[in-house]
């Protein structure tokens, strides 16, 4: 069952070029709206963090559906940095840390998403910040982790 399944995830990939290419038009997309509508002035994170918590609440359901219900928080941790973040991100979480009071830390120093930063130009004379535009470009990222939880 298990190389049927391998085989059809191998099947159902994309490109990580055109991946970083929606990622990045999509952040485009909610700065450009931000800045034509100018309605409510929430941070562009917002909605990005909104399509994560869809996205990873999609994704948890379908990579859990096979496993055992998990009851205890720490294996729901482990799960989520050994085989949710591996199959979503290509890569396992570098470090997980506790301070066994239900505060968990998760460290990637190679995340993906993150790692072209500095390359990103969008048009027009003005430069982003690479902190703001860090800051848009983790927040699908948190939002995936707070829906599969």
């Amino acid at each position: 069952a298990s190389v049927s399944l391998q085989k059809e995830r191998s099947q159902r990939t994309c490109s990580e070029s055109v991946l970083e290419y929606l990622i990045g038009e999509t952040i485009r997309y909610y700065r450009e709206r931000d800045t034509t509508e100018s309605s409510s002035g929430a941070p562009v994170s917002l909605p990005l963090e909104e399509v994560g918590v869809q996205v990873g609440k999609v994704l948890g359901e379908r990579l859990s559906h096979d496993r055992e219900p998990m009851v205890e928080v720490l294996d729901i941790m482990k799960w989520i940095c050994k085989e949710f973040w591996n199959e979503v991100f290509l890569k396992g979480i570098d470090n997980l840390r506790t301070n066994h009071k239900g505060t968990f830390v998760l460290r990637d120093t190679q995340f993906r998403w993150t790692l072209r930063l500095s390359q990103n130009v969008y048009g027009g004379v003005e430069r982003i910040p690479n902190d703001v535009l860090a800051a848009d470009y983790l927040a699908m990222p948190c939002g995936i982790l707070k829906g599969v939880l």
